[in-house]
């Protein structure tokens, strides 16, 4: 599994497409999804599996099929399992997942959503503090700010 791989899945559309994960899941697939998103690398099948896992509270489990997709440093997947581990309770884990690393092709992104895990964990002053070099003048510029 590598960035490349996954970033490919998802400009292409490669694997299992989104609606029919999504069918799988309302068929009662999820162990199905959870198996794809293993041995297949899938990550429609991953993302599908984890909403699937979180939904019927089982984090630790949903973590186990996020972790592998996570380690890569992809953005996508490091926003999912910050998601699940914030959602399990383990914050410090979520939070050293979701801080940047190293410098990387969408920096912007992987620091806002590293202050959106942060004020999903109560610390809205480190937010602020991390988006500070977005804001000028009281009002943000970057062009994600929603």
């Amino acid at each position: 599994m590598n960035v490349d791989d996954l970033q490919w899945q998802l400009s292409n559309l490669g694997g299992v497409l989104r609606r029919i994960v999504d069918e799988i899941l309302e068929r009662g697939g999820l162990e199905a999804l959870a198996e794809a998103a293993r041995e297949r690398e899938d990550w429609f099948c991953a993302a599908g599996a984890v909403r699937g896992l979180c939904a019927a509270g089982e984090f630790g489990r949903a973590w186990k099929v996020v972790e592998p997709f996570a380690a890569t440093g992809w953005q996508p997947a490091v926003r999912a399992g910050a998601d699940v581990l914030l959602r399990w309770g383990r914050v410090d884990q979520a939070l050293d997942l979701a801080h940047p690393k190293e410098p990387q092709e969408n920096a912007v992104d992987a620091w806002r959503d590293y202050a959106e895990a942060l004020v999903r964990a109560g610390r809205v002053e480190d937010a602020i503090g991390v988006l500070g070099p977005y804001l000028r003048g009281g009002r943000c510029w970057a062009p994600w700010w929603r």
